[in-house]
């Protein structure tokens, strides 16, 4: 398959004897590229200041040095600062993770108010999450932009609205962020839990199954919310097949030292490091 740039595409099949008539979406996307660091090491008890130099930082979730996070500002698309962590003596693999834009924002789907529901995920470095609901209402015609409306009006925003009859998919804000159909839990804040939750509300009612007499396979809309859900590694009983995770990012060696006497030994440089 050749790259078309970044953005979803949709996928047919041509034979002898014709094109599908059906289309799944594939999503290109721009993963984040980690080409330096400054310093290159630093003690064991963590607390360095380091900066890491690259490409397609924006949107950045993760920074791991030897899979432990570290506090990071995204000063750019190209640069990060980041405070590391205490870890033990030796070279390790420094990765950036990003929830990319052309995932984030799925393509050829209806915006929703200004894009701005929540924030960044409390914590990051725990498993993906998808829910969905129902919304108590009819579906078809103009109740996707009606449902929508109320969602705006009453601050409680998912991050997609999909309809069923029509296969029309809406999106209030961006995947890796937090949305607000799940109402904070006390000092547990239950819509910001996970690397994403991604929050889905369908148009229909829960006495009548949405899915009854209904064929995921002919529903580009649906396709496109599943291809991303299985890119951000989403599992959870959704109409249309199981997810599959999809590991990203990229890596590059940083060295914890061990101080010892007032002085810091530097351990030998070991060669062959792949990013994980």
């Amino acid at each position: 398959m050749t790259s078309s740039g970044t953005g979803t595409v949709n996928v047919t099949v041509t034979t002898t004897q014709g094109t599908s008539s059906q289309s799944v979406p594939f999503t290109y996307v721009t993963t984040p590229t980690l080409t330096g660091l400054s310093p290159g090491q630093g003690p064991a008890a963590g607390g360095t200041t380091v900066t890491l130099t690259g490409s397609n930082f924006t949107g950045a979730t993760t920074v791991l040095f030897g899979g432990v996070a570290a506090s990071f500002t995204v000063d750019s698309g190209t640069q990060i600062t980041a405070v590391t962590p205490a870890h033990a003596a030796g070279a390790t693999a420094v990765t950036v993770t990003t929830a990319d834009r052309g995932i984030s924002w799925i393509g050829g789907v209806i915006r929703f108010g200004d894009g701005v529901i929540g924030g960044p995920m409390d914590t990051p470095r725990n498993p993906p999450r998808v829910v969905h609901h129902t919304t108590e209402s009819p579906a078809g015609g103009k109740y996707l932009e009606a449902v929508a409306s109320y969602l705006i009006r009453v601050a409680a925003e998912p991050h997609l609205i999909y309809c069923p009859v029509t296969d029309r998919v809406g999106q209030f804000g961006p995947l890796h962020h937090s949305a607000r159909a799940l109402r904070n839990d006390g000092s547990r804040r239950t819509n910001r839990e996970g690397l994403v939750h991604v929050q889905i509300e369908v148009l229909g009612r829960a006495a009548m199954p949405w899915t009854d007499g209904w064929d995921p396979r002919e529903k580009p809309g649906w396709q496109r919310i599943l291809a991303a859900l299985r890119f951000l590694g989403c599992a959870g009983p959704l109409a249309g097949g199981p997810s599959c995770a999809v590991r990203r990012g990229s890596g590059t060696p940083f060295t914890f030292c061990v101080a010892v006497g007032g002085r810091t030994l530097r351990p030998l440089p070991r060669t062959g490091q792949r990013p994980r």
